[in-house]
């Protein structure tokens, strides 16, 4: 193996054991009587996961969202829960297990796919190296100052440096966070590169895999469709007022590529149009913070690249102007009056940190020629210098797992779960996994629906719908004393089964219900009790 080949694998894999190491050290570091619930980051929505992954690992191809009780039409898919719970089903392992390993392999699967899609700008190893390791580790400049101090920023004016706390916007974070945004940004970068090199390599074939691959895209996070759209659309102007040649390659590989994923945005659309679930769920703000957070939080990397945009323009090669486009696009929609602003920045970091590359490439080699002689001596000062700027482009990935780690330590009850609650979900999975309708606090409810196969009235932040009235009606419920016969009619309208109240419940008070005639306790251990629901 090469040289070249040794580092490629040395940064990928350095990468992944980053993003693991507080994953395993939360397992490594379990508060007594706690169980560590797999998650150091996003501990809320990566369980919605879990719960489309436990469905799939039942035999259900379509999937529901189990943290709210509307009814819900049999129409949702998403490949990436459902190949998971395929693997449950197949081989017993468990849904967190799984998703675990994807965390992995999809992390893989993407630097694999980014290092493709930096070699189709350049075929300078040196450069392609330096832009694959600013891809995989590089990041902003929210280490300057504590996160105390962005914190009073952010609830003043807005600024909070996205290198912190957007998923899609640093590939680090991505990998690091959610398996399903990594393989997403996959399918994001296929098409894109596909169509990119689409002049060359004929317009058919690759049109075709594009399509493909976005059609794929539209049923894992449909949204990043509009990005993928517009970029190419964008390319194929830019092909046809300044690159001009291969045009018909180019745009035949286009209009292949819509046409062929056109159904399957069209049935994301009928179901985000006509399905009252999922139209609330998409009012959902995902709004861009003020600007400042993402210059702050792209840091470097950004300013290279604005100049590494320039040169690239001058050269007019399909993957610049596909670069280019891509980030015209995202730029232009950032604070477009759109619910899902910030989400279409996902992948964006690639190109910034290609084009930087360009730049540094360009700037660096004639500056160290004043100061070393012969081709070595070159040699040697450029990559120290290149070393250079590398790392100090890396320090808010060490800052952000050494944030998590200390969150880990200093706020267990968002990360660790008791374990007496831990076996009364495993216990109800094993005796009551009937898509019934459970009762709790939305603490417990956000397990419930991955750990026991059932549906809660409350539990996740943005898939419950009207998650504030639902958490304050059933603190009502669970809590104040007397209104018998409301509550009766609370359960009855709601079909609720099966009352949940574990340790997280007796933090918060004595339960109110308790000794009513239509309750029956099914469940009483380890500070966790359940309770049938049985209305006359």
């Amino acid at each position: 193996m090469s040289k070249y080949g040794i580092l490629v694998k040395v940064i990928a894999i350095g990468v992944i054991v980053l993003a693991m190491y507080p994953y395993i050290y939360g397992y490594r570091h379990v508060p007594t009587g706690m169980t560590f619930m797999g998650f150091a980051d996003h501990p809320y929505d990566q369980n919605s996961y879990l719960s489309r992954i436990q469905q799939a690992s039942e035999g259900k191809f379509f999937i529901r969202r189990d943290f709210t009780l509307e009814e819900q039409r049999p129409l949702f898919f998403n490949p990436f829960t459902w190949t998971l719970g395929v693997v449950c089903l197949w081989t017993g392992f468990s849904p967190l297990s799984v998703y675990l390993g994807s965390l992995v392999l999809y992390g893989l699967v993407l630097l694999a796919t980014i290092h493709w899609f930096i070699g189709l700008f350049t075929n300078d190893k040196r450069k392609r190296l330096f832009a694959f390791a600013l891809c995989a580790f590089s990041s902003g400049l929210c280490w300057l100052i504590p996160l105390s101090k962005w914190q009073e920023l952010f609830r003043e004016w807005n600024i909070l440096p996205i290198d912190y706390w957007i998923a899609e916007t640093i590939t680090f974070e991505t990998i690091f966070s959610f398996p399903q945004f990594a393989l997403t940004l996959v399918f994001v970068l296929l098409p894109l590169g596909l169509i990119a090199g689409s002049g060359e390599h004929g317009g058919v074939r690759r049109g075709v895999l594009a399509g493909l691959c976005t059609g794929v895209l539209a049923f894992l996070h449909p949204v990043d469709v509009v990005t993928v759209y517009l970029s190419i659309f964008l390319f194929i102007i830019i092909v046809l007022v300044r690159i001009r040649r291969n045009v018909g390659s180019f745009v035949v590989s286009a209009v292949l590529s819509f046409a062929v994923s056109l159904p399957a945005m069209l049935y994301q659309y009928y179901i985000f149009s006509t399905e009252p679930v999922f139209i609330e769920w998409s009012k959902e703000l995902f709004i861009s913070p003020n600007l400042w957070s993402y210059i702050i939080g792209y840091g470097i990397v950004l300013f290279l690249a604005i100049p590494g945009t320039a040169l690239a323009w001058r050269g007019a090669r399909p993957a610049d102007m596909m670069g280019i486009s891509w980030l015209a696009v995202v730029a232009a929609l950032l604070y477009f009056p759109i619910t899902f602003q910030r989400r279409l920045t996902l992948g964006i970091h690639v190109p910034l940190c290609i084009f930087a590359a360009s730049a540094a490439f360009a700037c660096i080699p004639p500056f160290v020629r004043r100061f070393a002689r012969g081709d070595d001596g070159k040699r040697r000062l450029e990559n120290a210098f290149l070393l250079v700027l590398f790392l100090v482009t890396v320090p808010a990935n060490f800052v952000k797992v050494a944030h998590c780690i200390n969150d880990l330590k200093t706020k267990p009850l968002e990360f660790y779960l008791f374990t007496g609650d831990v076996d009364a979900m495993r216990w109800m999975k094993e005796s009551h996994n009937e898509d019934a309708s459970v009762l709790s606090t939305y603490r417990s409810g956000l397990y419930i629906p991955p750990y026991t196969g059932n549906r809660v009235y409350v539990g996740h932040w943005s898939e419950t719908l009207k998650f504030d009235d639902k958490r304050r009606a059933a603190d009502w419920v669970l809590y104040s004393p007397g209104n018998e016969g409301l509550k009766v009619r609370f359960l009855r309208e709601n079909g609720i089964k099966y009352i949940y109240f574990g340790n997280f419940e007796r933090m918060r008070g004595r339960f109110a219900l308790e000794g009513a005639p239509y309750l029956q306790k099914m469940y009483d251990s380890g500070g966790a009790s359940i309770y049938s629901v049985n209305l006359q």
